[in-house]
């Protein structure tokens, strides 16, 4: 992700489905936008003009494929014309296959498949269920599906997880030696170091942990959020949702919270990282929403609030107290 941006999305993402609506649209109904509106929606996202362009190459190898003419044998004779589909016909299989080739990579896979992301990258993906998941920055994960259970493996990062309803086969996500069990709902799992978040947003989830020695599982209600934390037992609370989904949006919702809490959250979305050189203001509290991956932004904010120097090293944003002149 560039620092000048939201947290990017893959191409692999909702554009690329755009993309190719977009351009079947244009194909079947001779829909021409200005290139004033293509060059605007280009700029939306930082995938669709890539998503674009993979939607015009599928489209010209379909078009070969559609018209090409079949070839006799060697030694034979063609007995009849080639028949010829009308115009509209054919622009519509093909538009209907772009969609298809378009949308495979979301509806497909094996049983045990790997997704990750970057730093600053955010990823929606299908599973072979019709569940999704979206991964969060630096994310890393493991699905493996098979007829008897649908499992999901969280390395690193977080992941909003909505599963699709399926009574014989549970969703089950393994977090180290913990695990969330859901049928079908929707939740959110955070692995912070050696703590496990888990948020549960819609449904129900039973939630267990590795170091439960035996105890009942966990049984989360909407709304409510479970913290584990190896040894140390289940913390639950009912924490703003708007604030721990914020993510999905590329925002950051503060309220009275630390700024050396708030510059570790931002550093988890950016290459460019925010440190703070002097302790005066490491428990000061800020209050806002502010866009994730905008570092240089977030420094110069916190630098005109607490009257700070905000100076470039080595990649790094430092922030100092003001040399008094």
């Amino acid at each position: 992700m560039s620092e000048g941006g939201a947290p990017s999305l893959k191409m692999d993402d909702a554009s690329c489905m755009a993309a190719a609506e977009r351009f079947a649209a244009r194909v079947l109904h001779d829909v021409h936008a200005e290139d004033g509106d293509l060059t605007a929606w280009y700029d939306m996202a930082p995938g669709n003009r890539a998503a674009y362009a993979q939607a015009e190459t599928i489209w010209r190898e379909l078009d070969e494929v559609l018209h090409r003419q079949p070839v006799p044998p060697a030694g034979m004779q063609a007995t009849r014309p080639p028949r010829r589909f009308p115009i509209g016909a054919v622009m519509a299989m093909a538009a209907s296959l772009l969609l298809a080739l378009v949308a495979l990579p979301f509806i497909t896979g094996g049983r045990e498949t790997d997704i990750a992301t970057r730093i600053g990258e955010q990823r929606t993906v299908l599973l072979a269920d019709d569940s999704r998941v979206t991964l969060n920055t630096d994310t890393r994960l493991t699905v493996a599906f098979d007829k008897s259970g649908r499992s999901v493996e969280l390395e690193r990062g977080e992941a909003f997880f909505e599963v699709a309803h399926d009574a014989r086969r549970p969703f089950i996500v393994h977090v180290g030696r913990d695990q969330i069990r859901a049928i079908g709902t929707e939740f959110i799992v955070r692995r912070d170091g050696g703590r496990i978040l888990v948020t549960l947003l819609q449904g129900k989830v039973a939630v267990t942990g590795g170091d439960a020695g035996g105890a009942k599982p966990i049984l989360l209600t909407p709304g409510q959020r479970v913290a584990l934390s190896g040894g140390k037992g289940a913390m639950l609370d009912r924490p703003q949702l708007d604030t721990v989904a914020a993510w999905r949006r590329g925002e950051m919702i503060l309220r009275g919270t630390p700024v050396a809490e708030a510059v570790r959250e931002m550093n988890r979305y950016s290459k460019i990282r925010i440190e703070i050189g002097t302790p005066r203001i490491a428990t000061a509290q800020l209050t806002g929403v502010f866009r994730l991956g905008k570092n240089a932004d977030f420094a110069n904010m916190l630098g005109a609030l607490y009257d700070l120097d905000v100076t470039t090293e080595g990649g790094s944003l430092i922030l100092r107290e003001r040399k008094k002149s």
